[in-house]
C-alpha cells in the first residue's frame, strides 16, 4: 500500500515542475520582447534627435535644405518612374477628326490624273532605277526615294516604265496609286502633328484645332501631298522632330519618357535631312532650343558642374551622334541596293565603277594589276570631272588669239569620253622596245618613265612654253622633232600618293599617281579650261608648278600588257573596231 500511494505523488510533482518551466519560458520571451521594443524606441528617439538636428541645420542653411529636398524628390521620382512603369493610350477626338478629314482630302481619287505631273518626272525615274538596282545619284539625299520605292516594290512595280516628259500617260503596269501613297500619308499625318505641336506650346485647344484645320484646307499643301514629291515627307519629319524635342525638354531627366522623346526627336531630324538638305535648317532650330535650355541650366546653383556636363554630354550623344549614324545608314542602304552600273556611274572614280556590276567591272575584269615597262594604259583624271589623258595628230597653232606663240607640237588634252586616242604605252628610258619580257619590270614610286602615245608613237613632253589657256603654266605636248634646237624633255617621275595603302608598286585603278616632269619640276595637271575649236573644245592639260594641286592626280583605268609590237598593233586595231 505504501508504494502504491507514492506513485501518484511523484506524478503530481512532475506535472508541477513542467508547468513552472513553461511559465518561466513565457516570462523570458515576454521580457525579451519588451527589451527589443525598448531598444527600438531608443533607436527611433536617436534618429528623431538626429533628424531634428539636421532640420535645425537646414533651417539655418536654406541652400542645403533645397538640395536635400531636391535629392529626395529625384530619388522618389526615379523610383516611381521605374517601379510604376505604365503605358497610357489617350485618344483626342479633335486630333482623330482632323486626321480623318486630312485622309479624305488627300486620298480621294489619288490615282488621278494618270499622267506625269511636274517633278514626278524626276522622282519616278529614280524609283524605277531603285527597282532595277541601277546606280544613280542626285542633289538630294535618298530617303524619300527609298520610301516610295519600298512601297512600289510591295505593290509589284518592276520599274519598266520610261518617264519621258511631263504630261505622258502612265502605262497599266505602273501602280500610280501606291507610288503616291507615301506623300499622301505624310501630308495627312502633318495635320494632327501640327495640332499637337500647338497644344505642346500651351495654346488653347480650339486655337490649335483651327491651326490643324488650316493645314487641311491649304491648297498648296493639299496639292503637293497628292503627287510623287518630297515636300510632304520633309514637312512631316521636320514638324514631328520639333514636337518631340519640346516634349524632350519638358520631361524629367533620364526618365523613360525623356529617353523616348529624345531618340524620336533625333531620328526625325535625321530623316528630314535625309529627304532634302534644307531639312538641316529645322535641325539648326532644334540646336538653338537645346543651347537655350543648357544656358538656362547654367544659372542653377544647385546643379553641380559634373552633373551639368554629364547631362549636356548625353544630350549631344542623342541629338548629334544618333542623327549622324542614321544619316550614314541611309546612304549605306542606298549604295548596298544600287549595285549595278547605271546612268551616273561614269562620273565616279574608277575604283568605284569597278565595284559595280556590268559597267567598268566587265571591262577591267581579269586585266593585269601591276603597271610595268610595256604596259598599255589609259590615264583618268581622278578628282572632279572625269576625263582621260588624250592626244591626236593635230598640233598647237603657231600663234594664239592673244598673239602668244606656241611650240607647234602635237596637242595633248583631257577628253571626256573613252576613245582609242586615250591609250599610252609606259616605257623605261633605258629600253628601246616596248615588249614585256618573261620577267615583269615593275614601275615603282619614284621611277622615271616615258609615256608614248599609242597611235602616233610620240612621247609626252613639256617645256618652258606657256600653256594655251593657262599662261602661268607650262604647255604639255607630244614631242615632234623639227630638227631645231628644241630637244625633247620626255622624262616623268611617278609619285604614288596612296603608297601607304597600295604599296610602292604602281597598280591599275587603285594607285593614285602624280606625274612630275623631271626637267622643270612641274606636275601634269587638268586645268578645267576648255580649248577653242582648234582643240575640238576638249579640256586643257598643263604642267603646273604647284605639285600638290588636287587636279594633278591620275589613275590607270584600263590596262593591258604588250608582248610585242605586232600584238600591240593588233590590240589597237581591235580597240578601233570597238569604237
Amino acid at each position: 500500500m505504501g508504494t502504491e500511494m507514492k506513485a501518484p505523488e511523484n506524478c503530481e510533482n512532475i506535472i508541477r515542475n513542467r508547468k513552472q518551466k513553461s511559465a518561466q519560458v513565457e516570462n523570458s520571451e515576454k521580457s525579451a520582447k519588451v527589451q527589443t521594443k525598448i531598444t527600438e524606441q531608443i533607436e527611433n528617439k536617436g534618429e528623431d534627435i538626429k533628424k531634428s538636428k539636421e532640420l535645425k541645420k537646414a533651417a539655418e542653411n536654406p541652400k542645403s535644405n533645397e538640395r536635400l529636398i531636391q535629392h529626395e524628390s529625384e530619388v522618389t521620382t526615379n523610383h516611381n518612374s521605374i517601379s510604376n512603369f505604365t503605358i497610357k493610350i489617350e485618344f483626342d477626338p479633335m486630333s482623330i477628326a482632323l486626321f480623318t478629314l486630312a485622309i479624305v482630302t488627300r486620298f480621294f481619287r489619288l490615282s488621278e490624273p494618270r499622267k506625269i505631273v511636274f517633278d514626278e518626272l524626276h522622282y519616278g525615274k529614280y524609283v524605277s532605277l531603285y527597282m532595277k538596282n541601277l546606280f544613280f545619284f542626285e542633289k538630294h539625299p535618298p530617303l524619300g526615294k527609298q520610301l516610295i520605292a519600298g512601297v512600289a516594290h510591295f505593290a509589284g512595280y518592276d520599274g519598266n516604265y520610261t518617264f519621258n516628259k511631263i504630261g505622258s500617260e502612265y502605262s497599266e503596269n505602273v501602280p500610280i496609286f501606291w507610288l503616291r501613297v507615301v506623300p499622301a500619308l505624310c501630308g495627312s499625318l502633318l495635320v494632327p502633328v501640327v495640332y499637337n505641336l500647338l497644344l505642346q506650346l500651351k495654346i488653347n485647344r480650339w486655337v490649335a484645332s483651327m491651326g490643324g484645320l488650316l493645314i487641311v484646307l491649304d491648297n498648296a499643301l493639299l496639292t503637293q501631298s497628292r503627287f510623287i514629291l518630297m515636300e510632304p515627307m520633309l514637312l512631316i519629319f521636320s514638324t514631328s522632330a520639333l514636337l518631340f524635342l519640346l516634349r524632350f525638354l519638358d520631361s524629367q531627366y533620364f526618365s523613360i519618357k525623356w529617353w523616348l522623346n529624345g531618340i524620336l526627336a533625333a531620328s526625325f531630324y535625321s530623316f528630314s535631312m535625309s529627304i532634302k538638305y534644307v531639312g538641316f535648317y529645322s535641325y539648326v532650330l532644334g540646336m538653338i532650343l537645346i543651347a537655350r535650355h543648357i544656358w538656362s541650366e547654367l544659372r542653377d546653383q544647385n546643379l553641380s558642374d559634373i552633373k551639368l556636363f554629364f547631362k549636356t554630354f548625353i544630350k549631344g550623344l542623342i541629338l548629334i551622334g544618333l542623327p549622324i549614324a542614321i544619316y550614314l545608314s541611309i546612304f549605306y542602304i542606298h549604295l548596298y541596293t544600287l549595285y549595278r552600273a547605271g546612268p551616273h556611274d561614269s562620273v565616279m572614280t574608277s575604283a568605284f565603277q569597278a565595284s559595280l556590276e556590268g559597267g567598268l567591272a566587265s571591262i577591267t575584269h581579269g586585266q593585269p594589276l601591276k603597271v610595268v615597262h610595256g604596259s598599255q594604259i589609259t590615264l583618268r583624271h581622278t578628282n572632279g570631272r572625269p576625263c582621260w589623258l588624250h592626244s591626236h595628230a593635230d598640233v598647237y597653232p603657231v600663234k594664239y588669239e592673244d598673239k602668244r606663240g606656241s611650240s607647234h607640237q602635237q596637242q595633248v588634252t583631257c577628253y571626256s569620253f573613252k576613245d582609242v586616242n586615250n591609250w599610252w604605252i609606259v616605257k623605261r628610258p633605258s629600253k628601246a622596245d616596248f615588249s614585256i619580257g618573261d620577267e615583269l619590270d615593275d614601275i615603282k614610286h619614284g621611277d622615271e618613265i616615258q609615256l608614248v602615245h599609242g597611235l602616233t608613237s610620240r612621247a609626252l613632253n613639256s617645256h618652258d612654253v606657256a600653256a594655251p589657256m593657262s599662261p602661268q603654266s607650262q604647255e604639255v605636248s607630244c614631242y615632234i622633232d623639227y630638227n631645231i634646237s628644241m630637244p625633247g624633255q620626255l622624262l616623268w617621275r611617278v609619285e604614288i600618293l596612296n603608297k601607304e595603302e597600295e604599296g610602292d608598286v604602281w597598280h591599275a585603278i587603285k594607285s593614285h599617281v602624280r606625274l612630275v616632269h623631271v626637267m622643270t619640276h612641274t606636275a601634269l595637271r587638268f586645268t578645267g579650261r576648255q580649248l577653242p575649236q582648234w582643240g575640238y573644245n576638249q579640256h586643257e592639260v598643263a604642267a603646273d608648278k604647284n605639285l600638290n594641286h588636287p587636279d594633278s592626280v591620275f589613275n590607270v583605268e584600263e590596262h593591258r600588257y604588250t608582248k610585242c609590237m605586232c600584238n600591240f598593233m593588233n590590240s589597237l586595231l581591235n580597240i578601233i573596231n570597238i569604237f
